[in-house]
């Protein structure tokens, strides 16, 4: 394989598809955040 540019190749990734990762990551890091509450609770 080789490196290309995107813009060129027209590869396009839907709006959907980023805001769709974006809220994914927010509820994981929300998740772990509240884990680590709940164990630093129970300290």
């Amino acid at each position: 394989g080789y490196v290309t540019d995107i813009r060129e190749e027209n590869v396009v990734q839907p709006l959907l598809v980023t805001t769709s990762a974006i809220k994914l990551a927010a509820e994981c890091v929300r998740s772990i955040l509240k884990i680590d509450d709940i164990v630093m609770a129970v300290r």
